[in-house]
């Protein structure tokens, strides 16, 4: 977000479900917050899409590693004017492509493009996207459940932030910190009780 406030463009940078490791304090605290759910929280998973409509699971090979969404126009959004950010995106004629997409099949693998995100209405702001439209993150273990070989793959430390496995946290790990294995439920000496 720092680079959004600073250059003002909404469309700068690439978007993908698999994020960077940062050195960005704030973003590390996040992620720390994230391990107790997933052992690769800064990627998500994408097999749920190649579900059908009744949830049954992905087919072997028939989703990718990744996906990139690469803008093709700019957008300008000044953060300290939400309403005016708003207004540049509602005025994006049908009809715009906005980003190309490519895929990665495995990781490592080369990007191919895959297709293309072109409006086909208008944009406009709605209640109902603001306080009814969710998205649920899906977690990575779930793609490395069906595609176990990228694991072979993968350096997990620097791919993940961590290398303590491929399986999700249990509910007892979770409050866990999976670092050094402590409790962090656990009062401190000095903690205050009231």
């Amino acid at each position: 977000m720092d680079s959004l406030v600073k250059s003002g463009i909404f469309f700068q940078h690439d978007w993908s479900n698999h994020v960077e490791l940062t050195d960005n304090f704030g973003l590390k605290l996040v992620s720390q917050k994230f391990w107790q759910a997933s052992r690769c929280p800064i990627k998500i998973g994408i097999s749920d899409m190649a579900s059908d409509a009744d949830g049954v699971p992905a087919a072997r090979g028939s989703f990718p590693f990744q996906l990139v969404f690469k803008p093709v126009i700019s957008s300008d959004c000044d953060c300290a004017n939400y309403d005016s950010c708003l207004m540049n995106l509602a005025n994006m004629p049908v009809g715009t492509k906005i980003f190309d997409v490519e895929a990665l099949a495995y990781p490592g693998a080369a990007a191919q493009r895959i297709g293309e995100i072109t409006l086909t209405s208008a944009l406009h702001r709605s209640r109902w996207g603001d306080e009814v439209l969710f998205f649920q993150h899906q977690r990575m273990e779930e793609d490395f459940a069906i595609h176990s070989e990228w694991l072979d793959v993968l350096d997990m430390p620097t791919e993940c932030g961590m290398s303590c496995g491929a399986t999700r946290p249990t509910v007892e790990q979770g409050c866990t910190n999976p670092f050094d294995g402590s409790n962090n439920t656990a009062m401190l000496e000095t903690d205050v009780q009231v």
